[in-house]
């Protein structure tokens, strides 16, 4: 499974704004930009190509039958790997105060709160993931390995649509404090993606870095 360029480009850009220029990514994501909405959507254009097809061929048919199974296991190696492995030690105290938040829900689908940012993480990773799963045979690689190459195709496809140009509305803020005449509306773009943080947020993070070198250090 290989990751393009324009998703490992924003995976760069995704750590200078959160190391460089600590600043959050804005969560929950909008209707429309959820992980569960862009595997659906995936799954729904896939079905939208088989149906326009006159001659249907098996390969297409095994594609559109095995990528619901893959959707669910994506969504399921997402919530079973976001704290430990997908989130910096920056997005943590995030986390919590979304989760808390959250409370009075009985359960809450992290997949209905994260998007495209993090699920590029997990597709980085996935590889890595899928040595360690139980049951995985050589046989039902290769549908996984298809489905999963159609969902980072899609992503590139659609990426002017989901993927956030983090380092433009950086450079574009830089531009608005040496100007005088801020441009308001150039503000409020800033401000629909990201989120700043205050000392408070920071000594927070800190803390949470401070336990985990503790903890590998007794490893």
């Amino acid at each position: 499974m290989t990751i393009p360029t324009a998703l490992k480009d924003h995976l760069v850009e995704q750590y200078y704004l959160i190391h460089y220029d600590e600043k959050l990514i804005k969560l929950p994501k909008p209707n429309g930009f959820r992980i569960n909405d862009i595997l659906n959507e995936v799954l729904q254009e896939q079905q939208r190509k088989l149906q326009q097809k006159q001659e249907k061929k098996s390969e297409d048919l095994n594609i559109v039958s095995w990528l619901p199974q893959v959707n669910d296991a994506l969504r399921g190696f997402f919530k079973n790997t976001l704290v430990v492995n997908l989130l910096y030690n920056f997005e943590k105290p995030q986390y919590e105060a979304l989760m808390q938040a959250q409370q009075s829900l009985s359960s809450v689908d992290v997949c209905d709160v994260y998007g495209v940012e993090h699920l590029i993480r997990l597709l980085w990773m996935l590889p890595n993931v899928l040595v360690h799963t139980q049951g995985l045979t050589e046989e039902s690689f290769s549908p996984i390995k298809q489905c999963v190459s159609i969902i980072i195709q899609f992503l590139c496809k659609h990426k002017s649509k989901y993927l956030v140009k983090y380092h433009d509305i950086e450079q574009q803020q830089q531009q608005q404090q040496s100007n005088e005449n801020q441009d308001k509306a150039a503000a409020a773009n800033i401000s629909q993606f990201t989120q700043d943080v205050d000392e408070a947020y920071i000594a927070k993070t800190k803390k949470i870095a401070q336990k985990y070198e503790s903890k590998f250090r007794n490893i």
